[in-house]
């Protein structure tokens, strides 16, 4: 983690410094390289630094599990639009799929860590015109959630490591983002905390999915103070 925290801050230094540099030389095309260069390296480390302080706070205790009634649909849509400028820089489609009417029990801010590790994660392993779905299944008194996309997927061999801080493994993404697996550790930490399951099918070149399960609980007269 350390390591992966220094990394955007080494680019962020070096990129900075070298487009001072250009501007002074009113060289446009190496300067918006630059600027690019920081634009990302930024990102990584804002999203790095929200897993780690989630992380560091469910480890320390003081995040607590607080499960409400949630229409997932609406959860789901919300994600959807905090990263949709990351995909449409992408011409990723990002398509819910989830039924309007699905109504469970579960932790908000638990759940919304989840999904943004998950769909930014899609959109970094997925070609520019892919498209990422986000659909979900209910059977007796489980939700099956899965977020499938078509992107370079995930070799066989490396999928182990996926859920695991000992066994890192991290690669680039089909724009070169950086990526590491401390946000699939937060999800399989955060669904187990919903007494949930969360495990991937992939194989390389032919895309992703990420399936997870929450508790189902049919709900009566559950119109008020759903989210």
């Amino acid at each position: 983690i350390g390591h992966d925290l220094k990394n955007p801050f080494a680019v962020l230094i070096n990129s900075s410094e070298l487009l001072s540099k250009y501007l002074e030389k009113n060289d446009i095309p190496k300067s918006k390289a630059k600027a690019e260069m920081i634009w990302n390296a930024s990102k990584r480390g804002y999203e790095l630094l929200e897993n780690l302080l989630a992380w560091a706070k469910s480890q320390s205790g003081g995040m607590k599990f607080e499960p409400q009634i949630l229409n997932l649909k609406n959860k789901v849509d919300k994600i959807i639009a905090e990263v949709e400028g990351q995909a449409s820089l992408k011409n990723i489609l990002i398509i819910n799929e989830i039924p309007d009417d699905l109504i469970l029990v579960a932790d908000e801010n638990l759940l919304s860590v989840v999904f943004r590790n998950l769909i930014n994660n899609a959109i970094k392993f997925t070609h520019n015109g892919g498209t990422i779905s986000i659909n979900a299944k209910t059977d007796n008194d489980i939700v099956e959630v899965a977020v499938i996309d078509t992107g370079i997927g995930i070799p066989k061999e490396h999928q182990y490591k996926l859920f695991r801080l000992d066994a890192n493994f991290s690669r680039e993404g089909t724009a070169h983002e950086p990526s590491t697996s401390l946000g699939l550790v937060l999800c399989k930490e955060f669904i187990e905390k919903h007494k949930g399951k969360i495990w991937v099918k992939s194989d390389s070149d032919k895309g992703s999915e990420f399936r997870f399960t929450l508790p189902y609980i049919q709900l009566k007269n559950n119109s008020s103070g759903i989210s």
